[in-house]
């Protein structure tokens, strides 16, 4: 939808598209008053009222994600009833961006990108379409009741 660069969301002038996907389209945009640049993700859906709430109460939440490895969300919005998010404009563009399918990545590089997306994971969060899972999981060092259970039939001898 090239016809969206020019148009204005909220307080941001969309500049040009920066990315395509299923459910939405990346324009880079620039805030009208602070000059600041950011990316605006607009969903391919017109909200109805009733899903409005619910959209507000994902985007506050994953607004109060923070970590490095996690692209911060600064605002969001409805334009006749066309939602959008306004997250950091991070230049590097996306892994798939900087290697399309079937790029051979070093063994290193891959390493690299792993511990970064489970550094961001470690937080318990996990982001899903546009739907945020929070597990609030923590790491335990015993096995589970079941796994316990068959060790220790296999170790003690049958009676």
């Amino acid at each position: 939808m090239m016809g969206r660069v020019g148009q204005q969301l909220g307080n941001y002038r969309l500049l040009r598209k920066i990315g395509q996907g299923a459910f939405a389209e990346v324009y880079l945009g620039e805030h009208l008053y602070l000059e600041r640049l950011a990316a605006i993700k607009v969903l391919h859906v017109q909200m109805e009222p009733e899903a409005q709430e619910q959209f507000r109460r994902e985007a506050r939440t994953i607004a109060h994600l923070q970590h490095p490895h996690i692209v911060s969300v600064h605002d969001f919005g409805l334009d006749d009833q066309i939602p959008y998010l306004v997250m950091e404009y991070t230049p590097g563009g996306t892994l798939h961006s900087q290697h399309p399918k079937g790029t051979r990545l070093p063994f290193e590089q891959v390493v690299t990108y792993v511990n970064q997306i489970a550094s961001a994971l470690g937080g318990g969060y996990i982001f899903v379409h546009r739907l945020l899972l929070e597990y609030f999981a923590s790491l335990d060092t015993a096995p589970p009741p079941d796994a316990a259970r068959a060790k220790k039939e296999q170790v003690e001898p049958a009676s």
